[in-house]
């Protein structure tokens, strides 16, 4: 397996914390064998499909904007 560049996860976080910001949705950091990872939690039993949905094309336009940045 290909080894995760550092920049991958500083920019996980940098979506993290723009997706707090953002407030549309909210999600929290999860660090696995070192590599940072974007955790939503789910427990309202009335999410929906388009809820999950949208809560990834929210991070989606977040990350691509973030990235345009650079």
């Amino acid at each position: 397996m290909a080894e995760r560049s550092p920049s991958l996860d500083a920019h996980s976080l940098k979506i993290l914390v723009e997706l707090q910001r953002d407030a549309r949705v909210y999600v929290a950091p999860a660090v696995i064998d070192g590599k940072v990872y974007l955790r939503p939690c789910i427990v309202n039993f009335r999410t929906s499909d388009a809820d999950v949905r949208a809560l990834v094309e929210i991070a989606r336009e977040v990350g691509n904007r973030l990235a345009k940045e650079r």
